[in-house]
């Protein structure tokens, strides 16, 4: 995400909300030196182990490994969800280039250190938990929820058929029954059905008896500038594209569609940066300024047809996040749409 993006979770997500940070990454990271900003207000510095992920698996999750193996060689793994695991007996991952399972295993590492306080205190004194990335950039201050025992809140959109795992709030008491997903879907795991991440997490926090709250979204993810670019279901690679009102920073976005929402909740420009290739990008965010989740706006929902082949008409009044390559949850998602508004 780069410096713009760990300022901004510094700026309006630690100190509106007077929270902790504590940020868990790799050994090998020197986040003085890499994340400043992060270092300097963070609580916790929490370093994964010295592994590779399958050791992680094994250390983590032992009683998951047959499972997960059977799972994995028996099934329909999907380099999405399953990428990442090696299973027994295989010389190198079977998946391409997903991290779903990585995903999972970094929560599983990160219940382990909230336990941890818990067990150095008798009592914890949190009662919630944000997780979130650090290539967030984060809009405006992030709103107070209160999440009960039972709820995970999470921003609009990006959902994909289920509900996004990039940011999400919790009861910290609920934190195992939240973060604990792979030994879960080792044993749950429908090829048919879950076929994304999002998909399979909803499943999993549905199993558990956790209702998904939404609320305004006001994070998007950031890239910096050499990164790898990114192939979205067959559409082509979605271009390096600067941050409208920051375009001589070098971060940038990694997900463009994520900037519409956000700029909606936090009052942000619309005005694309002078490049190239932003022609494409320019017209779309003013087709759908102050229209972003009104999906029979004439502007807007003559694009979200493009984008989503949904057209105006199956939204109805309804508010529905507008993002390239995403339905409505009531034509796509069967099942997947007992989601609340907060």
């Amino acid at each position: 995400g780069g410096p713009l993006a760990h300022k901004s979770i510094v700026r309006h997500l630690v100190r509106p909300l007077d929270a902790d940070l504590a940020v868990l990454t790799s050994f090998k990271v020197n986040v003085e030196a890499e994340s400043p900003a992060l270092f300097e207000a963070s609580t916790f510095i929490w370093k994964l182990h010295n592994a590779t992920w399958d050791q992680q698996l094994d250390t983590l999750e032992p009683e998951a490994r047959l499972q997960l193996n059977a799972t994995l060689n028996g099934g329909q793994p999907r380099s999405n969800v399953w990428g990442g695991i090696t299973p027994v007996g295989a010389r190198k991952p079977l998946f391409g280039a997903g991290t779903g399972a990585i995903i999972m295993l970094h929560w599983r590492a990160l219940l382990d250190r909230l336990d941890s306080l818990v067990e150095q205190s008798d009592t914890s004194r949190y009662g919630q938990v944000i997780v979130t990335r650090a290539g967030h950039f984060v809009g405006c201050d992030h709103p107070r929820v209160l999440p009960a025992l039972d709820d995970v809140f999470v921003p609009e959109g990006e959902n994909y058929g289920g509900v996004t795992d990039r940011h999400f709030v919790f009861a910290f008491a609920s934190r195992a029954r939240v973060l604990r997903m792979l030994p879960w879907l080792a044993t749950h795991d429908q090829p048919g059905v879950l076929w994304s991440p999002e998909r399979a997490w909803f499943a999993y926090l549905r199993a558990q008896g956790m209702r998904v709250v939404t609320f305004d979204r006001v994070v998007a993810l950031m890239r910096v500038h050499d990164e790898a670019r990114y192939n979205w279901h067959g559409h082509g690679p979605i271009p390096p594209l600067p941050m409208p009102g920051h375009c001589d920073d070098q971060s940038w976005l990694k997900y463009p569609f994520e900037y519409l929402a956000m700029a909606g909740s936090c009052d942000l420009t619309l005005e694309s940066c002078p490049k190239p290739q932003n022609r494409f990008f320019g017209p779309y965010l003013h087709w759908c300024a102050h229209k972003l989740h009104n999906c029979s706006a004439k502007g807007c929902g003559r694009a979200l047809e493009r984008m989503t082949n949904s057209g105006p008409k199956a939204c109805g009044q309804r508010r529905a996040p507008m993002y390239g390559f995403q339905v409505c949850n009531e034509r796509c998602s069967p099942g997947f749409s007992d989601t609340q508004k907060s």
